[in-house]
């Protein structure tokens, strides 16, 4: 194969500044579609819209995914080395603690909208419990004539 070859340096940081800027903007301008979106999220979710929710869910997980398409290109642009020295490396560091600020931001909301959905579920789960209490087969029963005493 390759034997003997000395193996080739990666790139200086200072070559790779375009590729990881444009890499950093397009990063950032992902997250501001996704802060976006888990305000809407929000929204629909105090609504109660599931519907919404649905879209707003695929919506998300498409944003979701471009952003983790944009940190492996990340880890190959650093071959390597850490992610972070080449970004300080060359001249990108304000750009990559704007984008890490942003990404505290969005976890929190994401956090949130996620509490949200917990209380939703926790309220549905309460609903259901109570009408199919203590009564052996339940407020409605399995077959639905439950509770009709001798109508059926």
């Amino acid at each position: 194969m390759n034997a003997g070859l000395p193996r080739a340096e990666p790139p200086p940081a200072a070559l790779l500044a375009p590729r990881l800027r444009a890499n950093l903007a397009a990063q950032t301008a992902s997250a501001n579609e996704l802060e976006v979106l888990l305000a809407q999220e929000r929204e629909r979710l105090i609504a109660r819209d599931w519907e919404a929710m649905l879209k707003l869910s695929e919506s998300k997980e498409r944003l979701i995914q471009r952003l983790a398409a944009f940190g492996r290109e990340l880890e190959e642009l650093a071959a390597g080395r850490s992610i972070l020295s080449v970004i300080q490396a060359a001249g990108l560091s304000a750009e990559q603690a704007a984008l890490s600020n942003q990404a505290e931001r969005l976890q929190r909301a994401n956090r949130e909208c996620r509490a949200l959905l917990d209380h939703h579920q926790n309220r549905v789960g309460t609903a259901l419990r109570l009408l199919n209490r203590g009564d052996g087969a339940g407020t409605y029963g399995r077959s639905g004539y439950a509770g009709l005493g001798g109508l059926s």
